[in-house]
């Protein structure tokens, strides 16, 4: 259970946690533009200034998500100082365009939930990974829990693996990391430190004496707030499930065998991770894997399955 794995798309689940924990500080309105937050954010479409917090959370602003650009790490140029997020929104995300105005429609964003790391980062006063860190990793106990490559004991890192030209697996050149993706992307942890995050989730907000945020928060978070086009893939292959109905704010919200089941799914370059949450009966279940096999979402499959057979064995 020490081993650590990168979370990949995980870390928007505690993404949204930080923003929501934020919000209930007073320092940032959902419903306010995200522009009152990042002022040197721009967009290559005047409606950029129209974009809300509330928007980036819900995967509603238009904003594309990175597609094949991010899929080539081998040719990828990472960078990793405290500066690497406002010259990527500077630069990199000012020559994006929007896919539709701004809350009229759903489009699954990376992109998006990275601009959130800005939008941490200049409401709290601190980089985003230093928010996190002490605001949810600290409180929570997760000692082995980082965004930043640097801090990984690269001794207990998961070695990536991924299919060569030839369909053999073998060991990848290169770890997917770039520092302004920390909010979407860039999660290392373990599956004990993940147990803690899961549980303070299940307990909507507190864990062993510490509280993160109100029950309120975990309540409008798993609210859903837009469906998405997957809703018909069913994840599990003994318990196929609908796991990706819609979404909430940094969670989809899916079923297993009846049970509600918020969760987050991860796919980079060589690591699967998949973290299935049925909060009625306080159950969590993690699945990851240093491997990435094209098109075939073993992390969730497993996940899902595992989940199912805990639900017929439990005493509902």
């Amino acid at each position: 259970s020490q081993t650590v794995f990168q979370w990949a798309e995980t870390s928007m689940a505690p993404t949204a946690m930080a923003v929501m924990q934020l919000v209930e500080a007073g320092k940032i309105d959902l419903n306010a533009s995200v522009t009152d937050y990042v002022p040197y954010f721009t967009l290559q479409d005047e409606r950029f200034s129209e974009i809300t917090v509330g928007q980036l959370l819900s995967h509603t602003s238009g904003i594309p998500d990175s597609g094949d650009a991010m899929a080539d790490w081998e040719n990828f140029m990472p960078e990793y100082d405290a500066g690497a997020t406002e010259r990527w929104v500077r630069n990199d995300l000012a020559m994006k365009g929007l896919l539709f105005a701004p809350g009229e429609g759903f489009e699954y964003s990376d992109l998006g939930y990275a601009l959130l790391g800005a939008v941490i980062a200049e409401a709290s006063g601190q980089t985003y990974e230093q928010y996190v860190n002490e605001n949810l990793f600290q409180p929570l106990g997760m000692d082995k829990s980082t965004f930043l490559l640097e801090e990984v004991d690269k001794g207990m890192l998961a070695t990536p693996h991924v299919p060569n030209a030839a369909g053999e697996v073998t060991v990848s050149k290169t770890l997917p990391y770039h520092r302004p993706f920390a909010a979407t992307n860039n999660l290392f942890s373990n599956i004990e430190d993940m147990g803690k995050l899961a549980q303070a989730s299940l307990n909507r907000g507190t864990l062993n004496g510490q509280s993160i945020l109100p029950e309120s928060a975990f309540q409008q978070m798993w609210e859903p707030q837009s469906p998405t086009p997957f809703a018909d893939y069913p994840f599990g292959r003994v318990y196929p499930a609908p796991m990706m109905i819609d979404w909430g704010q940094g969670w989809f919200l899916g079923e297993v065998d009846g049970q509600s089941a918020p969760n987050t799914f991860g796919g980079e370059q060589g690591f699967q991770t998949q973290t299935v949450l049925a909060p009625d009966v306080n159950l969590a279940v993690f699945a990851v894997g240093n491997s990435q096999a094209t098109d075939e979402y073993y992390a969730s499959d497993i996940a899902v399955d595992v989940m199912g057979m805990l639900l017929d064995n439990s005493d509902r």
